[in-house]
Formats: structure tokens, C-alpha cells, sequence
């Protein structure tokens, strides 16, 4: 494999769209910065990407997504369409037969993939360039997971809806229904914790920061969530900085059903009531300063170079 002298970042995302877009958006960005960009993805994937971009300067290369995988049906090459999500494991580990960078004919700057890609960290490896992990959760998130995963706050708990503090974050109360598994379980052991072990997250906490390709007038947020680290981001959302408010359910907890008089007394809230006026300004304050940034000199803009130039000063 041979070198190549101006900067070419690989990209690989997950394939889920909620992991695929941000990279999507961060491979226009770097674009703009005059990067050759090249996404690897699947055959049944690389339509809505080509779609998404619609950018002929990023190279899509498409792989063949591993065949007669137990429990994953002929053609399903995203979590979108698994028959269920008790699948993922096995739809994440197949990821490892494809062994995308072997069919690059020059070696990239650097390669940028999805935390549940971790065996791409021993791809990039092999050909001495600097492996970039990308995490799909918010930096919230992502940070209150990895507390609860450390001093489990949560472990003398008693109900899953038992609140518990949690140390640096001592205004906030969680309980073990707002956490995702495994973090929300009593004991971290099972699959889910293997899994997590073998893609390396333990060893990879790190400074990140968020990066969009542009800002549009946004809207407060009525948080109802559902699955994995949702519940975390709707605490964030509402409690931590202000731009919405949260749908309960029935029964008190915060998983169970909702009623549809919840949700209309909630969407009148937003629009007619006292807190959702101060939602309303506060959701025009982050807007602003996110818009500002983006722009040259913001802090966005100011980390994707930061980005590009410790890609480019490890590549030898």
C-alpha cells in the first residue's frame, strides 16, 4: 500500500442512521476544508448516503456485508430493519468480517469509525495511521454513563425507579430506569458488557465535542424517550440545560406507556404555558450561540481544525 501526500480521511459509520448521519455531516466538513474524504459503507446502505451527501467529491466505497449471520435475515445490512433489536449483537459482531482499509490502494491520513467498530482500531494499526473513535451518544451521556460505570451510585438501590445522586453532577437524580444497559443493571456482566469490553470503551474517555454542519431555527423539545441512552439525553434536554420538557408516562415511572392526554397537555404546555415560554427563550439562546459556533473563530470551527491537524502530524 502506498502513500498518499495530501489528506485523505477514511470515514466508516455504523450502519444505523443515527450513528451514519453525524459522520455524514462531519465528512461534508471536512470537504469544505479541502479534504479528500472517502465513506465506506454497504451496498444496501450506500443509496441514502449517496442521497444524503449528494457530493461527488466524497468517494463511497461499498462493502459486502457478511452473509448467513445467525439471526440476521438475507439483505439486512442496517439495525432499521432487524427483526429485532435483540439481534444487535450479532449484527455488530458480523461488522467484523468486512475488514474495510484491505482494499485501499493508498494508505489514508487517518481513519474516523463508530465506537462499535472497534476491531477497525487494529485495521488502522496494521497500516500505522491514527484510528478516530466516534460515539454516537452525547457527551452528557456519554460522560454520566461512564460515572455510573465507576462509582455505581445506583448499586444499593431497591426499585428501578429509586432516585440516586450521582457525584459531579449533585443537582441531578437518576435511577436505574434512566440508564441504559448495562450501566443500569445491578451487576456489570452479561453480553452487552463483553461487548462494550472488546470494543475498547473503557480505554477511550476522552475530551469530544460535538460537530454539525450547519444551524437552522430550531424548536423546543418535548422528550419522550425510548431506548438505549434516551432517557439520559431527556434529562439533559430538560433539567440539565433548559430547552424542553419531558412527556411521562401513566404509571409514574419513566419507562411505561404515555397517554395521548399527556402528550396534548404537554404540546399545550410548550406552546401556551409559563414553562414553555422560558423553554422558548432558552432554546433561542443555545441557538444563537451554536450558529456563532460554527462560524469562523467558534469553538466548533476551532476544534475540527484542531481535528485535521493532529490527523495530519501523526501521519508518517
Amino acid at each position: 500500500m502506498g502513500t498518499v501526500a495530501s489528506p485523505h480521511f477514511v470515514i466508516f459509520p455504523f450502519m444505523s442512521h443515527g450513528h451514519t448521519i453525524p459522520l455524514l455531516h462531519l465528512a461534508t466538513l471536512l470537504c469544505r476544508r479541502f479534504i479528500a474524504v472517502t465513506v465506506f459503507t454497504t451496498p444496501a446502505n450506500a443509496p441514502f448516503i449517496r442521497d444524503f451527501l449528494q457530493d461527488v467529491s466524497i468517494s463511497i466505497i461499498e462493502l459486502p456485508f457478511p452473509k448467513g449471520v445467525l439471526g440476521i435475515p438475507s439483505g439486512v445490512e442496517n439495525t432499521e430493519k432487524l427483526p429485532s433489536m435483540s439481534s444487535f449483537g450479532q449484527f455488530a459482531n458480523a461488522t467484523k468480517l468486512m475488514q474495510a482499509l484491505s482494499v485501499l490502494q493508498h494508505r489514508p491520513t487517518c481513519v474516523i469509525s463508530d465506537a462499535f467498530l472497534g476491531w477497525t482500531q487494529e485495521s488502522a494499526e496494521k497500516i500505522d495511521i491514527t484510528r478516530y473513535c466516534f460515539f454516537g451518544m452525547s457527551v452528557f451521556a456519554n460522560t454520566l454513563c461512564q460515572i455510573i460505570r465507576i462509582e455505581r451510585p445506583h448499586s444499593k438501590t431497591i426499585s428501578p425507579d429509586e432516585p440516586s445522586a450521582v457525584s459531579s453532577f449533585p443537582w441531578l437524580k437518576l435511577t436505574r430506569n434512566d440508564c441504559p444497559p448495562p450501566f443500569g443493571d445491578l451487576e456489570l456482566k452479561g453480553p452487552a458488557v463483553d461487548f462494550m469490553k472488546e470494543q475498547g470503551f473503557e480505554d477511550r474517555v476522552k475530551n469530544k465535542a460535538l460537530i454539525v454542519k450547519e444551524w437552522v431555527d430550531q424548536m423546543p423539545i418535548l422528550a419522550l424517550p425510548f431506548m438505549a441512552e434516551q432517557h439520559i439525553n431527556a434529562r439533559m434536554v430538560t433539567e440539565e440545560i433548559g430547552v424542553g420538557l419531558r412527556i411521562m408516562p401513566r404509571n409514574g415511572s419513566v419507562r411505561g406507556f404515555v397517554e395521548a392526554e399527556e402528550v396534548e397537555k404537554m404540546v399545550r404546555e410548550l406552546m401556551e404555558g409559563e414553562r414553555g415560554e422560558r423553554v422558548r427563550k432558552k432554546v433561542k439562546e443555545m441557538g444563537e450561540n451554536a450558529e456563532k459556533s460554527m462560524k469562523g473563530g467558534g469553538s466548533s470551527w476551532t476544534t475540527l481544525g484542531l481535528l485535521i491537524d493532529d490527523a495530519c502530524a501523526g501521519y508518517h
